[in-house]
C-alpha cells in the first residue's frame, strides 16, 4: 500500500467481489462474453455474441453498469474496464475478479484506485504460480485501500472518468478518421472506380479533372484479373523495407518503467506496453507511435501503434514505407491477405509467419502519380490519427500521476475535474 494521509478500508466494506457468478442457460438465450484476451488497461474490444449452447464453461461472471472488471492472471499487463452498460446480457470470463460498489457513486474512485500502479502491485503480491501467475479474486476483500471523504472520492472519480471518456473520444475520432482513409484507398484500388469513371466518360466523379488524369484510361488482363492499364501485383518489399524485432532478456523486464517499454505481440492492438527493459542491444531499434506493426504469430494485422516510442521484440516486424508511399495505404494493401494467411496458417497451436511471408505479401503497385496523389490526399489523415494518439499517451500519463498523487492525499484538486481535463 502507498503511504496516504487518508484513512483506510478494507474493500470488502465497500464493494462486493464476484457477487454475481451465475449460469447464464438460466438467465439468457444468448449473451455477450468477454475474455481476459480482449482487454487491455481501461480497453475492451467489442463482446463476442454468442448462444447458450456456444458459451465457453468459464462464461459466468454477470456485468452489470458500473461494475469493475479485473483480470486476475498475469496482473502485471493491467487488463481491466469499467463496465458502463454498453451491451445488454453481458457476461465476461471467470478469469475476471468483478468488483462492484456498494454505493453506485463511489464506483469511479474504486476503478482510479483499483487500477493505479499502487492496486497492480498489490495484485502481484497475492499471485501464486510461476508461469502462469494468478490469484484468487476472494482476496481482494481484504485489500486496503484509502478512503477520503465523500467529496474528494467523487472529485477523483469525476476526474478519473473525464479523463477516460476524453481518451475514448479520441479512439472514437481515430476510427472515423481510418476508416473515411479506406473510404477512398478501396475506391481507387479495390473498385478502380476513377478507371471506371474515365473508361466510361463518367463526368459526375467526384474527383477534379487533374486527378482523374493520373489514372489510366483502360483496363488490362493480367493473370485472368481485369486491373487498370499499367497497374500490377507486386511484393510488400517492394514498397517498404522491414526491421525485424529482435530478442531481449525476459529477466531484465521490470513494470516499474525503467528504460523504454517493450512492444510484445499481446500489446499490438493496447495503447502501450507495461513491459519495460533497460537492457541494451545494438541490433535493437526503437518503434514510434504511427509506426506500421505486425505480429509473427496468432493473429495477423497490421497495426499502427498507438503508443509511445518504444522498443520491438522478437517476432514482430516494422514495416517501413519508402518515401512516396503512406503508411495507411500498405496497411490497408496487406491486411485481407495478413487473413488469408492466418487461415491457412501451420503451427501446433497457433499460426506463424516467416520472414519470407511478410516480404512477399502481395500489393497493388499503381502508377506513381497516383501513389503520390493518394499519400499526399491521406498524409493529414495519418498525421492527425498519430497525434489522436499521442495526446491519448500523455493523458494516460497525467492520469497515472494525479490519480496517484491525490489519492494518497500529496496533491489536492483546487481546479473542478472539468477544467483539469481540459488542461490535460
Amino acid at each position: 500500500m502507498p503511504e496516504t494521509s487518508f484513512d483506510e478500508v478494507l474493500l470488502g466494506s465497500v464493494a462486493t467481489v464476484n457477487a454475481t457468478t451465475v449460469s447464464p442457460g438460466k438467465l439468457f438465450e444468448w449473451i455477450n462474453y468477454t475474455d481476459i484476451s480482449s482487454v487491455g488497461p481501461h480497453l475492451v474490444e467489442a463482446p463476442t455474441k454468442l448462444s447458450i449452447s456456444q458459451a465457453p464453461g468459464r462464461a459466468r461472471r454477470l456485468l452489470k453498469k458500473g461494475d469493475i472488471a479485473i483480470s486476475t492472471v498475469r496482473p502485471n499487463r493491467r487488463s481491466f474496464f469499467m463496465f458502463n452498460g454498453e451491451w445488454e446480457n453481458a457476461i465476461c470470463s471467470t478469469g475476471f475478479a468483478v468488483v462492484s460498489a456498494n454505493n453506485p457513486s463511489d464506483a469511479n474512485y474504486l476503478y482510479a484506485y483499483l487500477t493505479s500502479k499502487e492496486a497492480t502491485r498489490h495484485y502481484e503480491s497475492i499471485c501464486e504460480g510461476g508461469a502462469y501467475p494468478a490469484f484468487n479474486g476472494a482476496e481482494l476483500l481484504e485489500m486496503p485501500v484509502p478512503w477520503p471523504p465523500e467529496e474528494t472520492r467523487e472529485a477523483i472519480g469525476n476526474l478519473s472518468r473525464l479523463l477516460r471518456e476524453k481518451v475514448n473520444l479520441n479512439l472514437e475520432l481515430v476510427s472515423n478518421l481510418s476508416a473515411a482513409a479506406y473510404v477512398l484507398f478501396k475506391s481507387w484500388f479495390v473498385d478502380f472506380a476513377p478507371v471506371n469513371s474515365r473508361v466510361l466518360a463518367d463526368e459526375s466523379t467526384v474527383l477534379n479533372a487533374v486527378t482523374m488524369s493520373l489514372f489510366p484510361g483502360a483496363f488490362e488482363m493480367v493473370d485472368d484479373s481485369e486491373i487498370p492499364a499499367g497497374w500490377r501485383l507486386g511484393s510488400l518489399s517492394e514498397l517498404a523495407t522491414l526491421q525485424f524485432g529482435v530478442p531481449f532478456k525476459s529477466k531484465l523486464f521490470n513494470s516499474e518503467g525503467d528504460g523504454y517499454p517493450l512492444i510484445r505481440i499481446r500489446d499490438l492492438k493496447s495503447s502501450g506496453s507495461k513491459t519495460f527493459t533497460a537492457e541494451v542491444s545494438k541490433k535493437a531499434f526503437f518503434v514510434e507511435t504511427g509506426d506500421l506493426l505486425i505480429g509473427m504469430d496468432g493473429t495477423f494485422d497490421a497495426i499502427s501503434w498507438a503508443g509511445p516510442k518504444s522498443l520491438l521484440n522478437q517476432r514482430l516486424v516494422k514495416i517501413c514505407p519508402l518515401d512516396n508511399v503512406s503508411p495507411l495505404f500498405l496497411k490497408f494493401a496487406i491486411s485481407k491477405e495478413l487473413k488469408i494467411l492466418e487461415a491457412n496458417a501451420t503451427g501446433t497451436t497457433v499460426g506463424h509467419l516467416s520472414k519470407g511471408d511478410i516480404e512477399d505479401l502481395k500489393v497493388p503497385i499503381p502508377n506513381k502519380e497516383v501513389l503520390d496523389a493518394f499519400s499526399e490526399t491521406v498524409a493529414p489523415i495519418y498525421d492527425q490519427i498519430s497525434n489522436l494518439h499521442k495526446q491519448n499517451n500523455q493523458l494516460e500519463r497525467v492520469r497515472e500521476l494525479l490519480i496517484s498523487r491525490l489519492i494518497s492525499g500529496v496533491l489536492e484538486l483546487t481546479n473542478s475535474p472539468q477544467e483539469v481535463t481540459d488542461e490535460a
